[in-house]
């Protein structure tokens, strides 16, 4: 998979996964604040997006993609 551009099946299956790590993008999550936990999350985000065939992503990109992913749907709102 081409990471520096996605397409709509990429962006899609992101998301679906994505999602099930809420600590992640839930801000009001009582786990969120908890700095281990989150990168334990990350972790294991990773792990399931690397068996679902994104294997080219590592935590940099991952963090960086999800980064990109926030400010394109703030922008969009």
């Amino acid at each position: 998979m081409n990471w520096n551009k996605w397409d709509g099946n990429q962006i899609i299956s992101f998301l679906n996964i994505y999602e099930k790590y809420e600590l992640l993008w839930n801000i009001r999550s009582n786990d969120h604040i908890h700095k281990l936990k989150r990168e334990s999350a990350f972790e294991k985000l990773l792990k399931e997006l690397q068996e679902s065939g994104f294997e080219k992503i590592d935590i940099n990109i991952l963090k960086t993609k999800i980064k990109t992913v926030k400010t394109v749907y703030i922008y969009n709102l």
